[in-house]
């Protein structure tokens, strides 16, 4: 029975070992932007439910960080905000059926605007209410594309998570505090669950967040984000 275990150990461990199974045949490069030959650089930063669709940044044909999406082995710029007066843009999300895809993008003014991309066309969010900066940066979305997360300036001009539906953006405020800032990194499929961080600003500590939206609670979580 030794024998026979052992046989099979080193028969599996022969089958891992093989040079006909290779690491690289594990992961699949994407590529880069049509045209990119200077720079060539490409991240990937969210994914569809069932993996078909990738969303996030390439430099593209004039050496400019566009956002992409990649469908079938083909990446496709999505642009940018419309006038932008820097060409940069950023895809950080994409809904669970990859049709919605969300970031940001320099706009007219040269202010960073969180954007949704939607059909080919990519609108901009706005940013809070009385903004003292306008800077915003969208990073999640829901499942059907129509709730989008992600933080701003507020008024105080500190950044503040906010949670975007039906063409408003809503901060989430702070925990006690933790008032540096709030980022808010991903939402739930149904849009009620918001999750980032919070920073104070003695030690830059930063703690973990969950928001749900039936209470707009906040629930500090343990430890500390690197």
């Amino acid at each position: 029975l030794i024998h026979h275990y052992l046989t099979a150990v080193l028969a599996l461990t022969a089958l891992i070992t093989s040079p006909q199974i290779k690491a690289e045949d594990d992961f699949t490069g994407l590529g880069f932007l049509p045209g990119a030959v200077v720079v060539q650089q490409s991240a990937a930063n969210g994914i569809s439910a069932d993996g078909s669709v990738v969303v996030g940044y390439s430099y593209n044909a004039n050496s400019v960080i566009e956002a992409f999406r990649w469908e079938e082995g083909t990446m496709t710029g999505l642009g940018f905000l419309p006038g932008a007066a820097t060409e940069r843009s950023v895809a950080d999300g994409v809904s669970a059926d990859g049709s919605v895809v969300v970031g940001y993008s320099y706009n007219t003014f040269d202010d960073t605007e969180a954007f949704r991309w939607v059909d080919g066309t990519m609108t901009g969010l706005g940013f809070l209410p009385g903004a003292a900066t306008n800077d915003s940066r969208s990073y999640g979305v829901s499942a059907d594309g129509s709730v989008v997360v992600g933080h701003g300036f507020n008024a105080n001009n500190n950044n503040e998570a906010f949670r975007w539906v039906d063409g408003t953006m809503t901060g989430l405020g702070f925990l006690p505090s933790f008032t540096l800032q709030s980022i808010a990194n991903a939402i739930s499929a149904d849009g009620s669950v918001v999750v980032g961080y919070v920073q104070e600003s003695t030690n830059y500590t930063k703690k973990a967040f969950r928001w749900t939206l039936e209470t707009g609670n906040w629930h500090g979580k343990r430890g500390r984000l690197a």
